[in-house]
């Protein structure tokens, strides 16, 4: 029987968090269904834990090993030996609600969807704290593709449709961090064909060892790059005013909104704040007239709007307090 979904898992050293991700996959009801579980280098006991459940369900679980090079190359490196209609990314310190792929392949051949967007359940392994957020943006917008491009850009709460995926090349960029914002966003100007299933509900784990994480490394920077690659793509191939509004609002989602809370907490705040106010101005001059700013709520409008060189001091004591 031909697979239906197939989920790529890159590993390192994640042997703690590997039975909570792969038990949520055997709690799946999906007919059929492959979990390619890609060992990226790791040093600890992760390879291990694989290999019990490639032997103990071999017909799900398959295993590569490769050195390490990061998470994209891990997914990069693991589609080639999809097997399935559609596509899926898990991260391997993530696990799903029991039903959620059993939901989203459902709503994936219901529609034909090439892509098709589940929940998030952000969690936080030292507290009781979660905070539920909608995979699809909820405000009115006149088209499918927009409403995608404003949600959260993750790979992973996603289907891909093989045929869709290998038809346009895409590939997660290697040695990069933001590196699902350009691929996703790039896949969603290529098709009006995607569906929701607010069924689908994934537990995004946060920790304080995670690569995100990590807020005084250099690597903060290198969402600009990430962004002007966007901004860039979408010029090369004339659709920079199609969607001119919504990567706009991107640029001010990822750097003057929640990009400021995340250069404030660094040792690196003054210089990631002052290219952030500069690097939004010269691509969008006008940003402040974008129409997205009307839909946020009063204090994150007044937080973008006055957050500025003189102002960001103020700021900083504030977020920091």
């Amino acid at each position: 029987m031909k697979n239906k979904l197939s989920i790529i898992i890159p590993v390192y050293n994640v042997a703690q968090y590997l039975d909570a991700c792969f038990q949520s996959l055997l709690k799946q009801e999906v007919d059929s269904f492959e979990v390619i579980v890609v060992n990226d280098g790791s040093t600890d006991n992760s390879q291990e834990i694989i290999d019990c459940y490639t032997k103990d369900y071999p017909a799900i679980f398959k295993s590569l090993q490769k050195k390490n090079g990061g998470l994209s190359d891990a997914r990069n490196f693991g589609v080639p030996h999809a097997t399935g209609e559609y596509i899926a990314f898990l991260d391997s310190d993530d696990y799903v609600a029991d039903d959620t792929y059993t939901n989203m392949i459902e709503k994936a051949f219901e529609t034909n969807a090439d892509i098709v967007l589940g929940d998030i359940i952000y969690f936080w392994e030292d507290s009781n704290r979660t905070d539920y957020v909608k995979g699809l943006y909820q405000g009115e917008v006149d088209s499918i593709q927009k409403q995608a491009m404003l949600s959260p850009l993750f790979a992973w709460n996603k289907l891909f449709k093989r045929s869709f995926y290998m038809e346009h090349e895409l590939s997660f960029p290697i040695n990069t961090w933001y590196e699902d914002i350009a691929v996703i966003l790039h896949a969603f100007s290529l098709t009006e064909a995607i569906a929701y299933a607010p069924e689908g509900k994934f537990y995004y784990r946060q920790r304080s060892g995670s690569i995100m994480s990590n807020k005084n490394s250099e690597r903060l920077f290198e969402i600009f790059s990430v962004l002007e690659c966007v901004y860039t793509n979408f010029s090369n191939e004339n659709k920079l005013n199609d969607f001119y509004q919504e990567i706009e609002y991107l640029f001010i989602e990822h750097i003057l909104l929640y990009g400021q809370f995340r250069f404030h907490r660094s040792s690196l705040w003054k210089s990631l704040c002052v290219h952030g106010f500069s690097f939004v101005k010269t691509y969008f001059p006008y940003w402040r007239k974008n129409k997205y700013l009307q839909l946020l709520s009063k204090k994150r409008r007044f937080f973008v709007l006055a957050n500025n060189e003189f102002m960001m001091y103020f700021f900083h004591l504030y977020i920091n307090r």
